[in-house]
């Protein structure tokens, strides 16, 4: 991807707010990073352990003095992105409202807002929101040029959990290790809610961790709690590796916050309890589609559902594997590096296309270098054209796109055969005059978005002949992956895949 692009990150984390923003923010800076750009934080109240886990990562951090999300906050973040040159500003809070992002844009930097809530997006270039019931319809007044990074493709996972990306978990007999986690701040002490709901349930007997975040204020009614019950139980006031702390857990009682993404990755079965009303979709959606059971918000739900709830999944086998295999299909690890292949590669719309596109969907087919890295180089008869393309526009399992770029110009095609098993496969063009520009790249992108929201495909696959080594790269920088060496036509192809996450079946 590019090299020395600049990224500024405007997240803050504290007591009230949560770590949530600026942890999935880390996520993103170090994406950032790997693609071979340079990401910096800029933020305002702080706490510590945050400041410490940034500078840890080596992460350029800037200190931002006026109230946060005031006017001269977004002068004072604006001069940072000016003398950075930043290509672009990623605004994480709920605090940052329209005249705020406004005022940033104004610097010339493109501005990327992530967002839970949905409505005003119009001053910003991409719109990110990875809950599952994020939608085109909570954005009905964006404007044209807005793109929307929309669902659990786009989950923000740190590092630390991609060497996770293959693992599969083994599902215990009877869920015995017990991890409790509501959250950076736990300002309503859920946490002890949880541990001392642990006093009614009646078996088994659990190994419990208890992860408390900056809530260390609990710290000694946990210890009381702790020897009332009996078990065995570990306080930690923080995790140097949430993944692996995740993938020793047999079950989980959460926060339905940014934690709950990395749960469903882990694969771990959740029972969720909202803590403020921005999690209540969250945890709606995720116990919709089966990946963990939604308790209802912290301060309705009492001891003893928490107590029946755990000890009915703790013995559920059938259950817990059934929610560990729906977390992975909808948090697959890759969010992040969707995100940044977007804000790196060149803006792109596609379209479906038409009988209008057929001559120059002729000329891309039969130009030479498409032909040469073609599995069947012959040229293709104006009149065969026709009658393929009309049965292919006829065909409900057969998605051609038109990409078109900022200036309208067409820059190539993608065609989806849908193949009829959760599954399909995927052939692409660029226009000759537009190639070594990252439409190709840019172009898939947006057709797994298509067809993420549009069809029932788990993945996709890619056949690409060895010596093409410029849609090789192509694919690697949309997110392909490669499997193995294949057989095409009596040639010898490459096999990628990738996989369009979304709501499972």
């Amino acid at each position: 991807m590019a090299v020395s692009k600049s990224l500024l990150i405007r997240a803050d984390a504290d007591a009230s707010i949560g770590w949530g923003h600026v942890m999935r923010c880390l996520a993103l800076a170090q994406a950032w990073n790997k693609a071979g750009g340079v990401a910096t934080f800029a933020t305002h109240g702080v706490d510590g352990a945050i400041l410490d886990r940034l500078s840890a990562e080596r992460i350029g951090m800037l200190e931002i003095t006026p109230n946060a999300g005031s006017k001269d906050d977004a002068s004072e973040t604006l001069g940072h992105a000016v003398r950075m040159r930043a290509d672009w500003i990623v605004v994480d809070g709920y605090m940052f409202g329209r005249e705020y992002r406004t005022l940033l844009r104004d610097s010339g930097a493109r501005l990327c807002y992530i967002d839970d809530l949905g409505g005003d997006c119009e001053s910003a270039d991409v719109v990110l929101n990875q809950n599952l019931h994020a939608a085109e319809s909570l954005y009905q007044d964006r404007q044209p040029r807005t793109v929307l990074l929309l669902g659990s493709r786009y989950v923000l996972l740190r590092r630390e959990f991609r060497e996770w990306l293959d693992w599969r978990r083994d599902i215990a007999p009877v869920g015995r290790k017990l991890l409790i986690t509501m959250g950076g701040s736990d300002q309503s002490a859920a946490t002890l809610r949880v541990l001392e709901s642990l006093l009614l349930v009646r078996s088994p007997e659990c190994e419990v961790t208890v992860l408390l975040g900056t809530g260390g204020s609990q710290r000694q009614a946990l210890e009381t709690a702790r020897s009332k019950l009996g078990w065995q139980v570990e306080i930690n006031t923080a995790s140097p590796n949430m993944a692996e702390l995740m993938a020793g857990t047999d079950l989980a009682v959460s926060g339905a916050g940014s934690t709950s993404w990395e749960l469903a990755f882990m694969q771990v079965p959740a029972v969720l309890v909202p803590l403020a009303a921005n999690q209540e979709p969250i945890a709606h959606e995720l116990a919709k589609a089966g990946v963990s059971i939604n308790l209802g918000r912290n301060e309705e739900v009492s001891p003893a559902d928490i107590a029946r709830v755990i000890e009915t999944l703790a013995f559920s086998v059938e259950d817990r594997s059934r929610m560990a295999v729906r977390g992975r299909a909808i948090v697959d690890g890759r969010g992040a590096e969707r995100v940044v292949a977007r804000l790196l590669l060149p803006p792109i719309e596609l379209r479906r296309a038409s009988m209008e596109d057929s001559e120059l969907l002729w000329k891309w087919r039969n130009d030479p270098v498409v032909r040469k890295q073609s599995f069947s180089s012959d040229a293709i008869s104006w009149q065969d054209h026709l009658k393929w393309l009309i049965g292919k526009l006829a065909d409900s399992n057969c998605w051609i796109l038109v990409g078109v770029n900022e200036d309208r110009k067409p820059v190539g095609q993608v065609r989806l055969d849908l193949n009829g098993a959760r599954d399909a496969t995927v052939h692409i063009t660029v226009e000759p005059a537009m190639r070594d520009r990252g439409y190709g790249p840019a172009m898939l992108v947006s057709a797994l978005d298509e067809l993420s929201r549009g069809a029932a495909v788990d993945i996709v696959h890619a056949f690409i002949r060895p010596d093409n080594r410029a849609s090789l790269k192509a694919f690697e920088r949309a997110g392909f992956v490669w499997r193995e060496r294949a057989q095409v036509g009596g040639l010898v192809a490459e096999h990628y895949t990738c996989a369009v996450t979304g709501m499972p079946a």
